[in-house]
C-alpha cells in the first residue's frame, strides 16, 4: 500500500465511479481498476461493491476511508511545509572564526524562531576570506573581528557591536599569574603559543620587532581553542581577545600598548535583500555607514 493507491481509493470513494475517479487522478480507467485491485489484494479485503453503474464502499472500505483521509491530509501538509521551506528567503551570514559564538548563536536562534520566512545559512572563516565573499556576493552579511589590518570598502555599511582588548593569558600556576598587568616586553624569551588567525598578527609582529622582544614560539595553531588548551597546560603564554579566555586562565593587561579589536557587522548598502533588512532590524543594526 502506498500514498498513490490511497489517493486513488479516495477518488473512487468520493465519485462513486471508476471512470470519474480515473479522470480526477489522471489515470486510465483500466490502470485505476488494476491499482484498486492490487490495494484490495495487499489488504486482503474487498473495498468496493462494484455495481452496474456505480460503486459503493464495503464495511472494510468505510473503515479504510477514515484512515486514508488522515494519511493523505498529513502528507499534503508535509508537502506544503516543505514547499514553503524551499521557497523561503535565504540569508547568508559569514562569521569570523576568531569570535566567541556564545552570544552570536543565541541571536541567530532568536532570529530563526521569530522569522520563519527567512532561512539562515551561516559560514565560518577567516576575516579576509569573509571580506572577499561579501565583495563577490557569496555572503549577505559578515561579522568581523576588525583591527584595521583588513581594508574595507568605504561604500560598505558597518556597525560596531563591541570593542574588546587583547590580553596576555597564562596558566593559573604560571609565574606571571600573580600580576594584573605587564609590559609587552614580559614576553621576551617566554614560551609562546602563536595564533595563526590572530587579527593583530602583523601589528603584533611589528611591535615585537620594534621592542626587540623575542618570545620562544613553541606552537602555532589556527584553532583558538587548541591554543587555549596549550596555555592551560602550561606549555606557553598567548595573546588573546579577552572574550575568548575562560575563567580558569589568568589574564594580564598589556600596560604599554592599547591592543583592541572591533566586533562589527558589515554589509553592502546597495539593494539589501528582504532577509538582510529583517535581520538588521531585528538586531538593531543601523543601516547608516560607519563614518
Amino acid at each position: 500500500m502506498n500514498l498513490r493507491q490511497l489517493e486513488q481509493f479516495l477518488a473512487v470513494a468520493d465519485t462513486g465511479s471508476f471512470s470519474k475517479a480515473a479522470a480526477r487522478v489522471h489515470a486510465s480507467q483500466p490502470a485505476l481498476s488494476t491499482a484498486i485491485g492490487k490495494l484490495e489484494e495487499d489488504l486482503g479485503v474487498r473495498l468496493f461493491n462494484r455495481l452496474a453503474r456505480h460503486v459503493t464502499l464495503t464495511a472494510e472500505g468505510h473503515r479504510l476511508l477514515v484512515s486514508a483521509k488522515t494519511i493523505v491530509e498529513e502528507c499534503e501538509s508535509v508537502r506544503s511545509d516543505l514547499k514553503q521551506t524551499s521557497e523561503r528567503e535565504v540569508l547568508s551570514i559569514g562569521i569570523s572564526d576568531t569570535t566567541n559564538l556564545g552570544a552570536m548563536a543565541a541571536t541567530l536562534e532568536q532570529f530563526r524562531r521569530s522569522h520563519g520566512a527567512v532561512r539562515l545559512k551561516v559560514w565560518e572563516d577567516t576575516g579576509q576570506v569573509l571580506i572577499d565573499q561579501l565583495a563577490s556576493g557569496r555572503q549577505d552579511l559578515i561579522f568581523l573581528a576588525h583591527t584595521g589590518e583588513e581594508t574595507l570598502p568605504r561604500s560598505w555599511a558597518t556597525q560596531v557591536r563591541a570593542t574588546e582588548r587583547y590580553v596576555i593569558a597564562t596558566a593559573q600556576d604560571h609565574r606571571l599569574a600573580g600580576q594584573r598587568s605587564a609590559p609587552l616586553a614580559v614576553l621576551h624569551d617566554l614560551p609562546f603559543i602563536a595564533r595563526r588567525h590572530c587579527e593583530y598578527r602583523k601589528i603584533f609582529g611589528q611591535l615585537l620587532a620594534a621592542g626587540n622582544i623575542r618570545p620562544k614560539v613553541t606552537y602555532r595553531t589556527s584553532q583558538d581553542e587548541r591554543a587555549l588548551q596549550l596555555v592551560r597546560a602550561g606549555l606557553g603564554v598567548g595573546l588573546f581577545p579577552e572574550s575568548l579566555v575562560s575563567s580558569d586562565l589568568h589574564v594580564l593587561d598589556v600596560e604599554d600598548h592599547d591592543l583592541t579589536r572591533d566586533l562589527l557587522w558589515c554589509w553592502k548598502q546597495s539593494a539589501p535583500s528582504v532577509g538582510l533588512q529583517a535581520f538588521l532590524k531585528f538586531s538593531e543594526v543601523s543601516t547608516a555607514p560607519k563614518s
